[in-house]
Formats: structure tokens, C-alpha cells, sequence
């Protein structure tokens, strides 16, 4: 049982054949070298060991896709020692799923393939060792598979036939037979089945949907499959078909004919005029027309037209038209008026018959008129006589009906212009008057002032910045602050006795020859001038400089500190005060060029006259101020008669552009002419006009004015009288007829008027508050159209009295009691209140005239709204109190957010095109926080989001504090950026009339919209920031830490955002403000600065920089006198002083022998064998570091030892002499040579 080698020295080595035997042996004999021993058996005993299992293929078979349950592989699998044996897969079939169980038996499913063979590996294993890894092969057995069919897809033309879609291209047939197709069926159009295997499909007429066509295939076996095939049709242009109508009407009226058309692909069509009618007149613009047959013409007539969808034109259809005869009376025709009329004039005669007339000829009477506010009546021979109210310039409306012959009657309005007897304004001339300081000057004015009429004029008002103006005896009498020379400018206004106004400038100069002497930059005027870019624009005006009388520097100042100007002429005071309080004021020119903008654009009535406005945002400095504008468009001469030009403006911030249109027969299609303004100008954000020309009906336009005493004001007196609301309509189709419809908030508004276009009502029926007074006129055009306008009125139990004639609320040189309550422009803020004339500027607060203006785009006026009439602000911005105090409770706390810029409340009225967008522009209260959202309250619903959309948007810029670029519409190209940036101080809302931000709701040319920038309500408290101050030595620099003192109640870390400043420059630096002084200025700066707390919450504080002109200390020399030995002790300070009362200390001392101490103290001990006089020089610095230099005079006195002799009268007498002159010689050379002590 194995192999052995026995070794001549009795080792052996045994080798087992690895067998089952237990055991062996073998046998061997010994041997001396001479005789061999007896035979003896060597026993081996075996141990057993574990044999590794045999494992031996096996094969199988199975039929295609079948499931074969396989018998044990170890069946023919064998173990040396008999060990019970288990299946181990080492791979897995190619071609199918295995299971493989430990006993050797497998469940094995064919993938269904056309693969005829498959095989797997595996190990027996007997508990302890793995065999040999043996292959089980599977046979399988073929069978025909079904075939595949796939989804296809394809696109057709609409309207085309007999496409062919070879679908089987991509079928298949596991077993590569022949395909065909037994089936296929359409969801829309036909399909057939051709013989090559594709399918023909025709789609349905005009369809352009897609299509789904199922088909089904079979192979040689007759096996199936079933797919779908998705058709897309292209859509091919198809011309429209335009409608034929027959239409009747009756002779000598109109119709309106819609013309109408279908286009099968939806496209938007056109539609052409190809015949006109032979017995009649179209007018308007296709597909909107109106049918006007000729006098007295009743018959047939009719005429062509076609459609065209931009690409093909229709076949042309036929417009029926049947005129009836009509044997009835035909009312008269009665066409609109207007007239101009005198101031306080009476009885005029108005020929209202003029342009009106009768179908048939019947004489036509005046039987009623109606007059809003003057009186009117109808004479005995049918004419009309009208006054104006006394003493009023208020523009009326006048209805009237007149009547023919049988009493047929119609009505037209007649548009009342009161005028005065062009009285000139008074005009008021500059004056110039030299001085000398500490006198008081009286100026009569008036003397170079005169009145074209040669009216009477009075001196009403006067005004300067520094010293003291008041009117006595109708003259100027004006007292300069002491100390003080230079320029000096008063202001002063005159009125004549018609009421006008006018203004003019006194220039002080005050001489005086101790200075200090100002040098100014140059002028800002001429080619220097200043281009605006708003309403103030800030203006870098170089460096003053000044100097006194010893030629010393001195530090300059603004004397307002405000470096932002209006446009117009501007001056800018400088000043500068000496170390003996003398001050001198010196002018600097500043002229601020307007922007120049162009009204909104407009539609016009063929045939009828409009103007374009042109819009200055400000005075001009230069009159007459010439604006070049140029002409493009499609419209010819024949529809107007505007040629490109100049426009001269001869004063003031408003001119027009005349033009007239005409009706051209030979194109009754709308025309555009486009007005633009010359790229020289100072152009606005709207430089461009479009006037549309058509023939179409335009809607009117209503406005509405309240009077009380024939006053127009919207805050009026309940004891005041009757309160008339005057409609004033202008409708450019001059033969449209109105119908009114008024409205109101309060049943106790019971209108008194005799006339519909007038609503007048008793206001001591009423108790104070806010009420509504709404009106809709309706034209009879074809079709009809409509305008609305709501006007709001504070009524309140009395109104001021103005008892103080001197005062002059608003600053505008015009008495208070002069103003009173009249609402020149409409605005809701009384004159006397009101300075700014523009209408498209409106204050967030009364009193604040030259900041925080909220500016609309130009010729689109602006009013305060609804919720702001009756606020304590004045103007347009809501205050929480307002809120609170909101009886009606109309008004209330947004309860999802919290405002931070402020809430403003104000209505735009006024725009030339309804539906149209409009820009408006509103600085902020507070920056913009993050993550902001503007708030918007809405009638019925409460707050809510301003909405975002293709028409209304909300944009942003970082501006300065109460001060912000005007409106852009067309942002795109401007400083505006989309949304609201957080630090930012400017809001830009860019909102249609009539969409989703509109709260009247209505496409009528005014937008309402109060609201405001906030943020949602959070757990986050807002953060509080105060104001700081410090003061800084002139030419210097500072970092503030302002955050130190601004608090947040969630301890939120505060982040600056912004800081502004006119003066100087200020950044932020690591979280602080850095300022940096302007060169040789001083005076008070203010740096506005925003914080965050980068959670939605901002605050805004001032640091306030107070730049002096620090002195150095002025210094008095001093003196001792000791003996020799002896010690000296001084307090050097105690006879100096500071200006500015700045703590000084003692520098230094320039002494060896001299210590010292800050506080001025110093000790001097000469050396024992010196006597004479010591200069000492010392310096001295105040807290700011300036420094002064002075001396200390020490006298040390000889101190001499003298014997007394009796011998020789004149020994004592001569010693003296000797002493003084050695004393004399030591203290010479001593200040020759003052070192070495």
C-alpha cells in the first residue's frame, strides 16, 4: 500500500499510496557482515484522511422558454470515504435562470431565446472538501417564437394623401421568417395595406392633431403581434374664408358692420377694403366699420371685402347692405361747442346753432340749456346767453336741447373757457444794493417793478437766508447779522390787482475791508451747466477757498450744507469766519439744465386737432429754451400737417406741440406719427410720442373738479355752503352724445343739481370725514364707450382762518391767506401748503417740499388717495395713527406683514391711453430689508401682494435718502434694477390700469394703489437704530462705529447697508463708517446710514459730524526774577487760553535744567555761579494736537557779599557801579550765546 526505501543503516522512508488500507508493512533480515539475521515484520499503522469527493459531468435537455426540474448531478458524483455529497454552483446559465439545490437536484427556465444549447458548473462537496468543478449541459429543443412588432412614428403634411409608412422596418422574427400585415385600422383619416408591406395613410381633411394607427403582423406560423404608430400632421397654411352679411337700416342713420371671417389654423387676420359702396360712406378701421348712406338714400347698395391670415387671402365676400325708406321726420343734429368767454363778463351771446342742422330741413330752435356753475338762459329769438360765476376763471359745461318743427329734438354739450382780459402777470426786476457792515438798508423795491397794464402792485412777501427781512411801509428793509459781509440774497414777490404774481431777487453786497476774502470755483453756468438727472441732482462744486487779512487759511462752509439742486438757477452761499468773528458770504452759480420729457402716448380722432405735451422737470435756467424734436411714422402730409422742428418754451416747465390731422380719403387705415425729442436735449426717461390717427369711436374722458364758493379744493367746510362736483367731458367725436351716471358713498349725498352733469350736495348734512363721488359717462358711438372718475372729499367742521397774514406756510413768497384752501392743481394738498406745481409730483409728506417727493411719469397727474385725505401727514403716506384712527375701519393693520419704507396712498389720473402702463417712483422711509415684499390693500380683500406679471413689475435703486432717480418704463436701459434689493432706498412700481394692482378695477385711465415695501411677520423683531454724533478737527478723517448704540431685540448681528452723504466722502469699512473731510471745510455733516439685521428687518439713523476749525492755543510769555541760588517755580499755563476751551498740556521745555509736568508746572534751578536773564523757550499742544509756542523770561539777580569800610567815603558807592555793570555784561552776553547754562 505505498512505496519504501530502506537504508543500509536501518532508516527507511515509507511513502503511502494514499489508499483507504489502515495499514502495512513490510519485512527485512539483519546483517554482521557475515551471517544474516532471521526475517522479522516491520508494522506500519495508517491514519486515516478525508479524500476530496469526484464529480462528473452531466447532461440534460429542455424545449425553448421551458422550465426544466432537473434529477440530482451527484447521482454519478463518488466519495473515497463515502461522505454524503452536496451541489455547489460555481456558474450560472447564459441563457436562462437556476436554481441550484443542495441535493443536486435544479429547477432550470429557459429565457425563451433562440439559443439551442446552455450549461452551468458546479462542485460536490463532502462536508469538508470541494471536487473537481464539472459542466451540466442543457439541450434546447427549438420552437417557433411570435413575432415583434414596434412602435413607430411619423409626421405628414395636414391635408396630404396617401403617405406611405413602411412600419415593418423595424418589426422583427426571432426565427427570421417573413412578416406580413393582417390589419390596421385609423382613430382619424384612412389607412390601407399595401402590398410591399407598408401602409398608405391619408389624414382628414384640415386636421392637425395627431393620429394613432394600430396595425397587427403575423409570421409564417401564424403568429401575431399588434403596434402603434403615432402621426403627427404639420400644419399647412389654409387661406381664410370671409363672412358675407346682408344688413339693414334705415335712411339717414348709420350702422356699425363688424366684418368677420374664419381661418381653419386660428391665425389673427387682416382684412382689406377691395370695392366701396356706391351709395354711401365707410368709416373707421376694418374690421370695425361704419355705414353712412348718402342724404336721403334709401335702396341697395353694397361692398367687397377679403381676409388675409399674413398669408393668403380669402376669396372676397359681399356686405348686403338695405337701406329702408323712412317717411317719418327726422330728428334734428346737434354738435358740440366750445367757447371762450371773459372773466365777470355778462350776456354772452353764444351761437350754439351754428354747426347744427336738420335732415329735412326744418328750422331748428333752442328750447333748454343748463349751465354747472354761471348762468345761462334762452333768449325770446332761441339764442343762448351765458355769465361766468364773478370773479371765477372756472372753466363750465353747458347741455342744451334743441328742437325742430314737429318736435323731434336732440342735445349737445357746449365747453365754457373763462378767460381773463390777458392780464399779464406783473413783472418783477432783480435788484443789487452795496452796504457797509452794521447798517440796516430800506429798498423800495417796486421802483424798477412795473405792471404791463400799469395795475397797481403791492410788495407781498420776502425772505433771506441769514440776517433779518420784513416789509415796512410797502418797502425791503433788511438788517445783516453783525460781523458778517459778502453776498447776501433776498427773495421778494409782488401782486398786481388782477392777482398775478411774480418774484424776484435782491443781491446784498455788504462791504467791509477786515475780511476774511472768499475765492470761489468757478460758475456752473453756460457750458458748465449741470445736467438734472431728477428732481434734485447733486453737485460736485469744486473748492472755495479763504484766507483773512494776515493771509492765514481759513476753512470754508456751505451755509445750508446741501449740495443737491433743482433745476433752474441755484445759488451757493459760501462762507468762512476769521479768529475775530468776522464772516464773509461769497455766491457761486449753479445752473441745473431740466430734463426734458414728452407726454404719454396717444389716439386721435382723424380730423381733429390735439396737442403733444413737453414736460421740464424744473425751471430752465435759460429762456427761451429751444427743443428740437424730429418727425417718423407711417402717416403722410395728407393725414397731418406737423413738420419736424423746434419748440420754444418761454417760460415756465410745460409747453405744446400743435397739430392737426386730417381725414385722407385715400387711406382710411389707422396712421402713427412719432414725435422725438433731439438727442441734444437733457432727455427724460419717455422721449418719444406716438400719436395714433383713427377713425374708430374714442372713449371720452371725464374729469371732475369740487368747488365750494365757487373755490376749487378738495377739503371743504360743512358750514362753507353748497359743494358742486363738475363733470367735464372731452370726447374728440364731436357729434357723440352723453349719458351720466353718478354714483355715491353716503345716502345723504342727494344731489341738487339740475343737470346731469353736475352733482351738488349739502355738506351740513354730513358729519366731518371722507366722501366718495363717483361718475360714468357713456358715449353713443358705435360702439358705445365709457369713462369713469371717483373724486374724494374731506369735509371738515371748519377751515383755518389765516388771521396771521404774514404767514407762508410753504415757502413759496405767496401769504398763507392769499392761497388759502384752493387746490390749484388738484392734488389734494391745499395751496398754502403746496409749492411744487408740477402734477406728476407728489409730497409723501405736506410740509416736505424738497425731499421725499413721490414722482410719476411726466404729463400723468398724481392726487393723494382714498385712505390718505384726512391724514396727519398731509400727503401722500398713511401713518400708523391714520390707521388707528380709521372710524370706518376701511383701513387696517396688515395682520401677515410688517411695513418698513412707509405707506403710500395715491391716485394717478390723467393718462392720454386707457389700459396702458405707468411708471411711478417713491423713496423709502427706511432701505428696502431683505427679503422684501410690497403690500398692497385692496377693497373687499384686504392686504395682499403686489402681483408680478408681463404689465406691472417692481424695481429698485440705491438713490439717497429721500431722494431718487424719476420713472423709466422702459427700465431696461436705466438705473433701475429688477425686484427690491435690499439697502436700496428707491421703489419703482411699473403698474397697468386696470390689471391685477389696480384697485378701482377699471381700464379708465386712473390707477389707485396705496401700499408699501414690508416684510412678513416673523418672530424677528425689527432693529433699532439711533443717531450718533461726533466731532472731527477740519482736513481729517474718522471711522465711526455707528453700530455700537443701534440695538436688535433678537440679538441679530446689525450689517450696515448704505450711507449717503453731500459733503466730504463717506464708505464702510469693516462694518463702520469711514468719513473723510472735504478739503478746508467746516461745518455740519450728516451721513444717513441704513442697517440690516439680514432677516427682514432694517432700521435708518444719522451720524451727524460736527468739522470745526480747531484753534492752537494762544499764549501769553511769562517772567520770574529769583537770586542767585535760588530755585525758580512757575505754572506756565495759567496765563494762556484756548478758543475752542480745549484742555491744553505742556509739551516741552526746551532746558536742560528745567522739569516739568502736563499740567504746566515747572521748576528751574540755574547753576550756583549764574546770574543774568534766561530765555527759555517751551511748547504747547490743545487735544486735537495743535501747538503754540511761548517764552519764559528768568532774571537771576547777583547775589553779592559787601564789607563795610569807614575808610574813603566813595569805596560802597563804587562797588555798586561795578556790580550793576558786570551784571549788564553777563546778561548781553548771555542772550548773544543762551546755551551752555
Amino acid at each position: 500500500n505505498g512505496s519504501l526505501t530502506l537504508n543500509s543503516d536501518g532508516t527507511f522512508t515509507y511513502v503511502h499510496d494514499g489508499g483507504e488500507t489502515t495499514s502495512d508493512s513490510f519485512t527485512y533480515q539483519a546483517n554482521d557482515g557475515s551471517s544474516t539475521s532471521n526475517t522479522v515484520t516491520v508494522s506500519i499503522s495508517i491514519t486515516a484522511d478525508n479524500d476530496a469527493p469526484v464529480a462528473v459531468a452531466d447532461s440534460y435537455s429542455v424545449t425553448e422558454g421551458g422550465t426544466l426540474n432537473g434529477t440530482s448531478v451527484l447521482s454519478n458524483d463518488t466519495d473515497a470515504e463515502s461522505d454524503s455529497l452536496t451541489a455547489v454552483q460555481v456558474s450560472s446559465p447564459a441563457n436562462g435562470s437556476l436554481t441550484l439545490n443542495s441535493d443536486g437536484t435544479f429547477t432550470y427556465v429557459h429565457d425563451g431565446g433562440e439559443t439551442t444549447s446552455d450549461s452551468f458548473t458546479y462542485q460536490a462537496n463532502d462536508g469538508s472538501s470541494n471536487s473537481n468543478t464539472v459542466t451540466v449541459s442543457i439541450s434546447i429543443t427549438a420552437d417557433n417564437d411570435a413575432p415583434v412588432a414596434k412602435d413607430d412614428s411619423v409626421a405628414v403634411d395636414e391635408d396630404s394623401t396617401d403617405n406611405v409608412i413602411p412600419v415593418l422596418d423595424n418589426d422583427i422574427d426571432p426565427e427570421g421568417d417573413e412578416l406580413t400585415i393582417t390589419q390596421a385600422t385609423a382613430s382619424e383619416g384612412s389607412v390601407s395595406i399595401n402590398s410591399d408591406g407598408t401602409l398608405s395613410y391619408t389624414p382628414e381633411e384640415n386636421a392637425t392633431d395627431s393620429v394613432t394607427i394600430r396595425y397587427t403582423i403575423s409570421d409564417a406560423n401564424g403568429l401575431t403581434d399588434t403596434a402603434s404608430v403615432t402621426v403627427s400632421i404639420n400644419p399647412q397654411n389654409d387661406a381664410p374664408q370671409a363672412d358675407a352679411q346682408t344688413i339693414t337700416l334705415d335712411e339717414d342713420t348709420n350702422t356699425g358692420i363688424t366684418l368677420t371671417a374664419t381661418d381653419i389654423d386660428g391665425d389673427s387676420l387682416s382684412y382689406e377694403l377691395v370695392s366701396q359702396p356706391e351709395n354711401g360712406t365707410l368709416t373707421g378701421n376694418a374690421p370695425e366699420l361704419v355705414y353712412t348712406p348718402a342724404p336721403d338714400f334709401f335702396g341697395q347698395d353694397e361692398f367687397t371685402f377679403r381676409a388675409n391670415d399674413g398669408t393668403e387671402d380669402s376669396e372676397l365676400a359681399v356686405i348686403s347692405i338695405t337701406v329702408e325708406d323712412v317717411l317719418d321726420n327726422k330728428a334734428p343734429l346737434a354738435v358740440n361747442d366750445a367757447f371762450e368767454v371773459l372773466k365777470n363778463s355778462t350776456a354772452n351771446r353764444l351761437d350754439v346753432l351754428l354747426n347744427d342742422s336738420d335732415p329735412d330741413g326744418d328750422k331748428i330752435t333752442v328750447v333748454q340749456v343748463y349751465a354747472n356753475l354761471g348762468e345761462v338762459s334762452v333768449t325770446t329769438d332761441g339764442a343762448v346767453v351765458y355769465s361766468p360765476m364773478t370773479d371765477s376763471t372756472q372753466n363750465d359745461l353747458l347741455t342744451y336741447v334743441i328742437e325742430d318743427e314737429f318736435g323731434e329734438s336732440a342735445s349737445a354739450e357746449v365747453h365754457i373757457t373763462v378767460v381773463t382780459e390777458d392780464n399779464l402777470p406783473p413783472i418783477a426786476v432783480d435788484d443789487s444794493v452795496t452796504m457797509q457792515t452794521g447798517e440796516t438798508i430800506t429798498l423800495d423795491v417796486l421802483a424798477n417793478d412795473y405792471d404791463p397794464e400799469d395795475d397797481a402792485i403791492e410788495l407781498v412777501a420776502v425772505s433771506g437766508d441769514v440776517g433779518e427781512v420784513v416789509i415796512v411801509d410797502g418797502a425791503l428793509q433788511f438788517t445783516p447779522q453783525s460781523n458778517i459781509h459778502g453776498d447776501y440774497l433776498i427773495t421778494y414777490s409782488i401782486r398786481d390787482a388782477a392777482g398775478n404774481f411774480a418774484s424776484a431777487e435782491v443781491l446784498v453786497n455788504v462791504e467791509s475791508e477786515s475780511g476774511p476774502f472768499i475765492t470761489l470755483p468757478e460758475d456752473l453756468c453756460s457750458e458748465l451747466t449741470v445736467m438734472a438727472n431728477a428732481l434734485y441732482t447733486k453737485v460736485d462744486l469744486g473748492q472755495a477757498s479763504a484766507v483773512d487779512r494776515f493771509g492765514n487759511v481759513l476753512p470754508v462752509s456751505l451755509l445750508d450744507g446741501n449740495t443737491l439742486y433743482p433745476p433752474g438757477i441755484n445759488q451757493a452761499f459760501w462762507s468762512a469766519t476769521d479768529a475775530e468773528g468776522n464772516t464773509a458770504i461769497a455766491t457761486q452759480l449753479v445752473c441745473v439744465a431740466p430734463l426734458v420729457s414728452i407726454q404719454k402716448d396717444q389716439t386721435v380722432l382723424k380730423g381733429s386737432s390735439t396737442t403733444i405735451g413737453v414736460y421740464l422737470n424744473g425751471e430752465s435756467p435759460v429762456y427761451p429754451l429751444v427743443v428740437p424734436y424730429t418727425l417718423s411714422g407711417d402717416a403722410t402730409e395728407e393725414d397731418h400737417n406737423l413738420e419736424a422742428g423746434d419748440l420754444i418754451i418761454e417760460s415756465g416747465t410745460t409747453a405744446y406741440i400743435a397739430l392737426d390731422t386730417f381725414i385722407n380719403e385715400s387711406n382710411r387705415s389707422d396712421r402713427v406719427v412719432t414725435v422725438s425729442l433731439d438727442e441734444s436735449l437733457n432727455r427724460g426717461a419717455k422721449d418719444e410720442h406716438n400719436v395714433l390717427l383713427t377713425e374708430r369711436n374714442i372713449e371720452p374722458d371725464v374729469t371732475l373738479q369740487v368747488l365750494q364758493n365757487h373755490i376749487k379744493r378738495l377739503t371743504v367746510s360743512r358750514r362753507g355752503g353748497a359743494i358742486s362736483v363738475i363733470s367735464m367731458v372731452e370726447d374728440p367725436n364731436l357729434t357723440d352724445s352723453h349719458q351720466y351716471a353718478w354714483i355715491t358713498s353716503d345716502h345723504r349725498l342727494v344731489n341738487e343739481a339740475t343737470n346731469d352733469t353736475a352733482f351738488i350736495f349739502d355738506p351740513s348734512l354730513l358729519e366731518a370725514g371722507i366722501y366718495h363721488v363717483s361718475i360714468e359717462v357713456t358715449d353713443s358711438g358705435a360702439p358705445q364707450l365709457s369713462d369713469s372718475e371717483t373724486i374724494y372729499i374731506e369735509v371738515v367742521e371748519e377751515l383755518l382762518s389765516f388771521d396771521d397774514h404774514s404767514l407762508d406756510s410753504d415757502g413759496d413768497l405767496i401769504p398763507d391767506h392769499m392761497e388759502g384752501y384752493q387746490d390749484t392743481d388738484g392734488d389734494g394738498i391745499p395751496d398754502f401748503l403746496d409749492r411744487i406745481d408740477e402734477c406728476n409730483v407728489l409730497q409723501e409728506v405736506a410740509k416736505v417740499h424738497d425731499a421725499f417727493l413721490i414722482e410719476g411719469q411726466a404729463g400723468v397727474c398724481l392726487r393723494r388717495g382714498d385712505h390718505s385725505i384726512g391724514g396727519e401727514t398731509g400727503g401722500a403716506q398713511i401713518t400708523n395713527d391714520d390707521i388707528a384712527q380709521d372710524e370706518l375701519d376701511e383701513l387696517v393693520d396688515d395682520p401677515d406683514a410688517i411695513n418698513v419704507g412707509g405707506i403710500f396712498d395715491y391716485i394717478a389720473y390723467g393718462m392720454p391711453e386707457q389700459g396702458t402702463q405707468f411708471a411711478i417712483v417713491m423713496p423709502q422711509r427706511k432701505p428696502i430689508p431683505a427679503d422684501a415684499v410690497y403690500r398692497k390693500f385692496r377693497p373687499g380683500s384686504g392686504w395682499g401682494f403686489f402681483i408680478e406679471d408681463a404689465n406691472n413689475s417692481l424695481w429698485s435703486t440705491p438713490g439717497d435718502v429721500g431722494f431718487c432717480p424719476p420713472p423709466d418704463v422702459n427700465s431696461g436701459n436705466s438705473v433701475w434694477t429688477p425686484g427690491l434689493t435690499e439697502g436700496h432706498w428707491c421703489v419703482q412700481q411699473i403698474i397697468e390700469d386696470g390689471g391685477v394692482n389696480d384697485d378701482d378695477n377699471l381700464v379708465n385711465g386712473t390707477i389707485v394703489d396705496p401700499g408699501g415695501v414690508g416684510v412678513m411677520i416673523t418672530s424677528n423683531a425689527l432693529p433699532e437704530a439711533s443717531d450718533d454724533s461726533v466731532t472731527l478737527v477740519v482736513n481729517q478723517e474718522i471711522t465711526v462705529d455707528v453700530i455700537a448704540n443701534d440695538t436688535d431685540q433678537n440679538g441679530d448681528p446689525l450689517l450696515l447697508t448704505s450711507a449717503t452723504t453731500t459733503i466730504g466722502e463717506v464708505s464702510i469699512v469693516d462694518n463702520a463708517i469711514h468719513y473723510v473731510a472735504a478739503l478746508d471745510y467746516v461745518g455740519e455733516i450728516t451721513i444717513n446710514y441704513g442697517v440690516t439685521d439680514s432677516n427682514g428687518g432694517t432700521d435708518h439713523a444719522v451720524l451727524t459730524i460736527n468739522l470745526i476749525d480747531n484753534k492752537a492755543p494762544l499764549i501769553t510769555n511769562d517772567s520770574s526774577e529769583i537770586l542767585q541760588g535760588e530755585t525758580a517755580t512757575l505754572n506756565l499755563l495759567t496765563n494762556d487760553s484756548d478758543p475752542d476751551g480745549d484742555q491744553m498740556r505742556l509739551l516741552s521745555v526746551e532746558h536742560s535744567g528745567v522739569s516739568f509736568s502736563e499740567n504746566g508746572e515747572v521748576v528751574f534751578t540755574p547753576q550756583s555761579d549764574f546770574y543774568g536773564v534766561l530765555v527759555i523757550d517751551y511748547q504747547v499742544s490743545d487735544e486735537w494736537g495743535n501747538q503754540s509756542f511761548g517764552q519764559w523770561s528768568v532774571t537771576v539777580t547777583e547775589y553779592h557779599r559787601i564789607e563795610a569800610s569807614t575808610r574813603g567815603g566813595g569805596s560802597l558807592y563804587g562797588l555798586l557801579l561795578l556790580g550793576v555793570f558786570v551784571s549788564v555784561i553777563r546778561k548781553v552776553n548771555w542772550k548773544a550765546n543762551r546755551g551752555g547754562i
